[in-house]
């Protein structure tokens, strides 16, 4: 008797072993396919995808508030569950995907939703960004998405724009802004159980918070439990780069360089924390570049290494573009490479984006192409290995002298 319960243990613990080893080579394995993909000819690496256009707030700045007053008649056009499988399966792998909307918590079957990229599609990595008021639906699809897909890098990203009524005027949310720190709240509760979730929030710098920005910073590192703060300047609907907001780039570039070093000492001892890092100091030193100077740095990839999909199935080239459909994947029967090939994308890419230069200071476009510029992966790399050298650069943001236009 003793023998054999020996027999088991040993049996046992050796298949958990097995099991765990089997687990840890599939895990490692399906995350670097996925990096390798990025480089994959051909293949789309990333989308951006509107997945409605239904939202509990109206905040006067968002570029896509036209779809968003009038999401009831957009309603019977957004792209169904099963399509959306159909979609994922025939994108084969897709290892990025960002949300937006509208209030991507407000779709119902958003778990569903993002379930189905990871199953058909094998997607790593997952952001969603919310104004978080839906605070009970917010929570629970979390952890239903955490639960359902075990392997996935899951982002969720606070929108706070102002504090308190200010917060809640802007958007057009009674009670907006503490139904928001609820939420952030009790997310960091489900951060303690799960590693793979990732809290950040996204902060405008403009003229409406320009002299409350440092309590909007404090006040988030002493009510909210995040990874990190992201800070961005607005950009205006339809336009390339934008006259408006210019003069606000010195301070802007000011000011970031300055958060991004005290977070840089605080967060970012890890390996992760030096990727940010160093990828952050090369985008805020292009953003000046782009913004300022009307510097055109590297080509474009969007529409083949990114792209932008409606809640309608449209697609468009970028965000920035969003006016350019390059047609709807209902009617390339949800394969999109069956729709770049027959709207011939390729040659609108050439033509387009290409040969005309386009350029813009969207933020999310330059840190896809420089996956694609080496010249810019020398940057890159002298930032993670020397950090100290990303905060050189980041310091002398605003003195054209320091760039190497070599790079």
């Amino acid at each position: 008797m003793l023998a054999a319960r020996a027999a088991c243990w040993v049996l046992g613990t050796f298949t958990g072993v097995l099991q765990f080893i089997f687990n840890r080579v599939h895990f490692y394995s399906k995350v670097l396919l996925s990096i390798l993909h990025f480089w994959w000819p051909g293949r789309v690496s990333k989308m951006f995808y509107f997945v409605t256009s239904k939202c509990n707030a109206r905040c006067e700045f968002c570029f896509n508030l036209e779809n968003v007053v009038n999401w009831k008649q957009r309603q019977p056009q957004e792209l169904k569950l099963e399509e959306i499988q159909k979609l994922a399966k025939k994108l084969k792998r897709l290892p990025y995907l960002t949300f937006s909307g509208g209030e991507p918590f407000a779709r119902t079957d958003l778990p569903d939703v993002v379930k189905a990229f990871y199953d058909q599609s094998k997607t790593m990595w997952v952001t969603i960004p919310t104004n978080g008021a839906l605070t009970n639906n917010i929570v629970g699809n979390v952890f239903d998405i955490l639960t359902s897909c075990p392997d996935l890098f899951l982002t969720i990203q606070f929108s706070i724009d102002s504090l308190h009524e200010a917060h809640d005027e802007s958007r057009k949310i009674k009670g907006g802004f503490e139904a928001m720190l609820k939420t952030a709240n009790r997310l960091s509760t489900l951060r303690g159980h799960y590693q793979n979730l990732r809290v950040q929030i996204n902060t405008p710098y403009d003229t409406f918070n320009l002299n409350d920005i440092d309590n909007i910073r404090d006040f988030c590192k002493s009510n909210i439990d995040f990874d990190q703060q992201l800070f961005y300047l607005f950009r205006e609907d339809g336009t390339l780069i934008s006259d408006k907001n210019t003069h606000l780039a010195d301070g802007f570039l000011d000011f970031i360089q300055k958060h991004d070093a005290n977070e840089w000492k605080e967060r970012g001892r890890n390996l992760w924390g030096r990727a940010i890092h160093a990828l952050q100091g090369v985008t805020y030193e292009d953003t000046r570049r782009i913004k300022k100077d009307r510097e055109y740095i590297r080509p474009c990839y969007a529409t083949q290494k990114f792209v932008t999909l409606y809640d309608d199935g449209s697609f468009a080239p970028c965000e920035v573009l969003s006016t350019t459909v390059l047609g709807n994947i209902r009617e390339f029967d949800f394969d999109y490479y069956q729709l770049k090939k027959e709207a011939t994308v390729n040659q609108y890419h050439k033509k387009q984006i290409i040969d005309t230069k386009c350029n813009c200071e969207w933020m999310c476009a330059p840190a896809i192409n420089m996956l694609y510029h080496p010249p810019t992966w020398y940057r890159i790399a002298k930032g993670l290995l020397n950090p100290s050298h990303s905060n050189k650069n980041q310091s002398a943001l605003g003195k054209p002298s320091v760039i190497n236009e070599s790079d």
